[in-house]
């Protein structure tokens, strides 16, 4: 597991040694993990990126709670179950490529934290942060559209990472210009 990653490159010796401090960036990564591969392999490497402190993890698009699943049970099989997980809002129908994997899974068995109001929740880890909290959104922007509308001020304690458009060439080579969460 991740757990066996982080000792083989000596992370967790270093942060248990005496006098080792490393400073984290909270964040907060807003995904439509379970339609491609993709968000699960960004959450893998999030795990195992040692500056980097996840605050809440949010699902987004279709079925939320189908989202939410795969999380918890990624989570709790790497050993981080320390990380609340919110949904989302529900926004057009993705694809469910990954629900072999959730079929005998139920939010109720995450022994975490399962909030069912994710956007409220990332708005109180935002203004309650000393610091700003980095956003990192991973698929479509509803959570985040609501989250201003909800409370605008976040923008004061917020840093954004996300790529959402193919500006110079699209899909298949084309030259519009499109949509894109990914």
């Amino acid at each position: 597991g991740l757990g066996d990653v982080y000792k083989r490159q000596g992370i967790e010796y270093m942060k248990q040694s005496k006098g080792f401090s490393m400073k984290t960036i909270p964040v907060i990564i807003d995904t439509d993990i379970g339609s491609d591969i993709d968000d699960t392999w960004a959450l893998a490497m999030a795990l195992g990126c040692p500056e980097i402190d996840i605050k809440l993890i949010t699902t987004c698009t279709g079925d939320t709670s189908y989202r939410a699943k795969i999380v918890c049970k990624f989570l709790q099989r790497v050993g981080h179950t320390e990380i609340p997980v919110g949904l989302g809002l529900t926004f057009n129908n993705l694809s469910e490529n990954q629900k072999s994997y959730v079929d005998d899974y139920q939010l109720r068995d995450y022994p975490g934290s399962v909030v069912d109001d994710g956007v409220r929740a990332m708005a109180e880890i935002i203004m309650q942060s000393d610091e700003k909290v980095t956003l990192i959104c991973l698929g479509p922007l509803q959570n985040i559209a609501k989250l201003l509308q909800i409370e605008p001020r976040i923008v004061r304690n917020t840093r954004f990472v996300g790529m959402h458009g193919a500006i110079f060439r699209g899909y298949k080579g084309t030259n519009e210009v499109q949509a894109e969460y990914n």
